[in-house]
């Protein structure tokens, strides 16, 4: 379910069945071209990797509210920026990457959950 999620928002956007602000289609199709010739800027992606975090994200729960005791599922749009950031390595080290991009979301998103209910 997890690479049907994240494959399934990168569709979506570049179709057209999703519809997005402009950023978020760049960001997707900044995300295709790295796949495409990341390697030739010293980029690689491991779909194992991000196929890992994303499923990390089914053991846990949430621990407070109505919601207590049930697991976090992620939406689409959740699957695809965590499968990107932590699948993308960086020839000098991946987490640069990820840190950059948290440390550049909006306090809202970090302080929110990243995912809700099933």
């Amino acid at each position: 379910m997890a690479d049907y999620l994240y494959q399934q928002y990168i569709d979506d956007v570049l179709s057209g069945r999703q519809v997005v602000g402009k950023w978020v289609r760049l960001a997707v199709e900044r995300h295709v071209s790295d796949l495409e010739t990341g390697e030739d800027r010293g980029l690689s992606f491991s779909e194992k990797a991000a196929r890992h975090v994303i499923d990390f994200f089914g053991f846990l729960r949430h621990s407070k509210g109505e919601w207590a005791g049930q697991p976090l599922v992620l939406q689409p749009w959740q699957a695809f920026i965590i499968g990107s950031l932590f699948g993308m390595a960086v020839a000098r080290f991946s987490v640069d990457k990820a840190r950059e991009s948290i440390r550049q979301g909006s306090m809202r998103a970090i302080r929110e959950p990243a995912a809700g209910p099933p």
